[in-house]
């Protein structure tokens, strides 16, 4: 017997933003968006029906940034974003960053600093089936807030390094846990977290249009309580991307290579560091018309997997081996 989970919604989107001049060194943009999830259900049934949850939701955001010249090649730009859901309320978030890019210079450097949220999504809020898991649809959204200097040099005018520093700090954080009254697994704001860490990307492309990148970063997160290691973390990551264009561009090769360092189990047991790579071939057929794209994923046949969550039996669920996909897309 197959147990299934589907779920199906219809949403739109309508945003309406200006941006206006106030003297030679202030621009000024604000703007409002509106969003609607229309149909939102949920549904997990075998040979009975377990879930069966519609509903619809709607959210409104408004914001405002301005952009300032304040001489010696510097730039502040502060904004604010509010926005409000129908499930939760509201929240308000800043953001501002300064840049310094002096003229002539291979140099820009930026501080940074902003606040955002993740709203909690339909199945934190309201998936119940009754036996495993229940709903919790007074849960609040989780809210960042983050600091970051970024350094930017060209190298050339065709290859650019970026280095920077960041931390951030998580409150609320929506944790799936059991509830010790009736065993069941429940959604809840439980946890606060914090990381700090170091990122390196050198990017760059030749005269015939071959584009490579390299990216190494390294972080560690721990839950603010405890001080111990969040799970699924891992600490550290590289990417190496690379798209090679051939016959004037009508066929491009993109391949890329991931590693990721060992993460920590809801057990608490280690996952092992993999690393994986995947090859694309795309050919135009008919100039923005008609494209054939074939795709290697995971190339070398990497075993690797990823942690588990509370609803799985598994502590570890293993991925997907070497698989191939081919998509032919048309435009109209």
């Amino acid at each position: 017997m197959v147990n299934h989970d589907r779920a199906d919604v219809t949403w739109w989107i309508a945003e309406v933003n200006a941006t206006r001049r106030i003297g030679e060194r202030q621009r000024l943009t604000g703007g409002i968006e509106a969003r609607q999830s229309l149909d939102m259900r949920q549904r997990n049934y075998d040979v009975v029906t377990y879930v069966d949850d519609e509903r619809d939701t709607e959210a409104l955001g408004i914001f405002v940034e301005d952009a300032i010249d304040l001489g010696a090649d510097v730039t502040l730009s502060a904004g604010v974003r509010h926005d409000r859901y129908d499930t939760f309320g509201g929240t308000t978030n800043p953001r501002l960053a300064l840049v310094w890019a002096p003229e002539g210079s291979r140099t820009t450097v930026k501080a940074l600093y902003g606040s955002a949220f993740r709203a909690p999504s339909t199945y934190e809020l309201y998936y119940a089936d009754g036996f495993s898991q229940k709903a919790n649809p007074d849960l609040d959204p989780e809210t960042i807030r983050t600091t970051e200097l970024a350094i930017e040099y060209a190298i050339t005018p065709a290859v650019r390094l970026i280095g920077s520093a960041y931390a951030w700090q998580i409150d609320d954080l929506i944790t799936q846990t059991t509830d010790p009254g009736d065993g069941l697994l429940q959604f809840r704001n439980l946890d606060a977290a914090r990381a700090r860490g170091y990122e390196f990307e050198i990017d760059g492309r030749t005269r015939r249009g071959v584009r490579a990148s390299f990216a190494l970063a390294y972080q560690t997160a721990e839950d603010e309580t405890t001080g111990t290691r969040l799970t699924n973390s891992p600490r550290s990551l590289a990417q190496f991307h690379l798209i090679v264009p051939a016959r004037a561009g009508r066929i491009l090769t993109g391949f890329e290579a991931i590693y990721e360092s060992d993460r920590l189990t809801l057990q608490r047991n280690r996952v092992d560091d993999y690393f994986r790579a995947n090859l694309t071939v795309t050919g135009v057929l008919v100039p923005d018309r008609v494209e054939l794209q074939g795709s290697f994923y995971n190339l070398f046949d990497a075993e690797y997997g990823d942690p588990g969550a509370g609803e799985h039996l598994q502590d570890v669920i293993d991925q997907d081996g070497r698989s191939a996909r081919l998509l032919l897309r048309c435009r109209f």
